[in-house]
C-alpha cells in the first residue's frame, strides 16, 4: 500500500454515496478526512437529490452534481477533474462506476472497498467482508474506508447544517399551518424510498396520532416524497386533516430546517431518520426488516422499536408473508415509548 505524505495533499475528491441516509452517516468520515489532511480542499461529488446533505459542512469545500446518465456532461466533468491533479479520491460506494470514476478523473491515490471486480481501479483497497458489510454500523464501515490513509480518529458525530432558507422556510411553513416553535410538534414520517416491507401501517400511524394530540396537544407535521403523496393525503384524511403535511412541496434542504423544528420525531428506517439524529432532534425509530444494530446511531435521543421475528432481518423491499415484523409492533408500545421521551426530553 502506498504512502501519503500528509502535507502533500492539496486536493481530495469524494465519490458520496446515493441514498441519503447513507450520505449522512458517511459525514464523520468526511470529518476525519479533514482532520488529517488539513491544508487539502474537499470535493464532494453527488446525484442531484443527496447534495443538500452536504451544503453548509463545514468540512466540505465544494460540491459537483454529477448525472452518469447525461452521457455529455459526465464526459465534461471528467475531463474538468482531470485538470486538477487530484491527489487523493474516495469511493464510498459500492459499485463498479464509482472506482472507475476514480480512475478516470486521474486521482493518485484512489481508496475503498475491494469488491465487484473494481480493485483493478483502486490502489488503497480493503475486502469487504460481511463482517463489515453485515456486522458493523454504517458509520463506522465509512470510517473504515478513511481509516485506510490518516492516522487521527474521529469520532461518530454526525454533521449537518440547517441553512438560513431551510430556517426560513421552516418558519413560515409552521406560520402558515398556526404552529407555534414552542408547541409539541412531532414529525411522522410514515413512508420508506426503499420499499413498503419498511413501513408501520398507517392506520396505526393515525391511531398514534390521535392519542398524541389528545394527551399533549401535538401538532404533527407529515413528512415524506412527492411519490408518497397519496399514503400522506390518506393519513391526513384518517387524522381528519389534524395535520400539516409537508410532503411535495419541500426540497430536502426544506426538510432539513422543518424536521429541526420538531420536538419528537416518529420514523421507520428510512433517510428522514438519520436526518433527525444528525440534527439532535429526539427520535423514535421503527424498525423491520433491517437490522438496527447496524444502521442506527448511538445516541441516547434515538429509541428504537424492533420485533425480531424469525424472518429477521430478510432486507426485502416488500413482505412475501404477513409483515409480522411491522404489524407487532402495537401502538400502545409506540405512544408509551413517546410519552417516556416527551418527559425526558420536551
Amino acid at each position: 500500500m502506498p504512502e501519503i505524505n500528509t502535507a502533500q495533499v492539496k486536493k481530495i475528491v469524494i465519490r458520496s454515496v446515493n441514498w441519503i441516509g447513507d450520505a449522512v452517516m458517511t459525514t464523520p468520515a468526511i470529518t476525519q478526512l479533514a482532520e488529517n489532511f488539513p491544508d487539502a480542499k474537499i470535493t464532494v461529488v453527488v446525484k442531484e437529490w443527496v447534495k443538500d446533505v452536504f451544503i453548509g459542512n463545514p468540512f466540505v469545500d465544494d460540491i459537483i452534481v454529477c448525472n452518469p446518465r447525461n452521457l455529455i456532461g459526465y464526459i465534461r466533468l471528467i475531463k474538468k477533474l482531470r485538470k486538477e491533479r487530484l491527489d487523493i479520491g474516495i469511493a464510498f460506494p459500492n459499485s463498479f462506476s464509482s472506482a472507475l470514476f476514480l480512475f478516470l478523473i486521474g486521482s493518485k491515490y484512489r481508496v475503498g472497498y475491494k469488491t465487484d471486480c473494481r480493485g483493478m481501479f483502486l490502489n488503497i483497497k480493503t475486502p469487504r467482508t460481511r463482517e463489515w458489510e453485515f456486522e458493523k454500523l454504517r458509520i463506522d464501515y465509512f470510517l473504515n474506508i478513511a481509516n485506510l490513509i490518516g492516522e487521527k480518529q474521529a469520532d461518530r458525530e454526525l454533521v449537518l447544517n440547517v441553512s438560513k432558507e431551510a430556517e426560513a422556510f421552516a418558519k413560515n411553513f409552521l406560520k402558515e399551518n398556526k404552529i407555534d416553535e414552542t408547541n409539541t410538534i412531532i414529525g411522522f414520517n410514515p413512508g420508506a424510498a426503499y420499499g413498503k416491507a419498511k413501513r408501520w401501517p398507517a392506520k396505526k400511524y393515525a391511531e398514534l396520532g390521535y392519542r398524541l394530540i389528545s394527551a399533549y396537544n401535538a401538532k404533527l407535521i407529515l413528512f415524506g416524497s412527492s411519490h408518497e403523496q397519496s399514503l400522506l393525503n390518506a393519513l391526513a384524511k384518517e387524522l381528519r386533516n389534524k395535520c400539516a403535511i409537508a410532503a411535495g412541496r419541500t426540497t430536502l434542504q426544506d426538510s432539513i430546517g422543518l424536521v429541526n423544528k420538531c420536538k419528537l420525531f416518529v420514523t421507520g428506517d428510512t433517510g428522514p431518520l438519520y436526518i433527525a439524529s444528525a440534527l439532535r432532534v429526539s427520535t423514535l425509530a421503527i424498525f423491520g426488516p433491517t437490522d438496527p444494530d447496524t444502521v442506527a446511531i448511538p445516541s441516547e435521543k434515538l429509541q428504537i422499536i424492533y420485533k425480531r421475528v424469525s424472518c429477521s432481518p430478510c432486507f426485502q423491499r416488500e413482505c412475501p408473508n404477513d409483515h409480522r415484523c411491522m404489524e407487532g409492533v402495537s401502538v400502545e408500545e409506540v405512544f408509551a415509548e413517546i410519552s417516556r421521551m416527551i418527559r425526558k426530553f420536551v
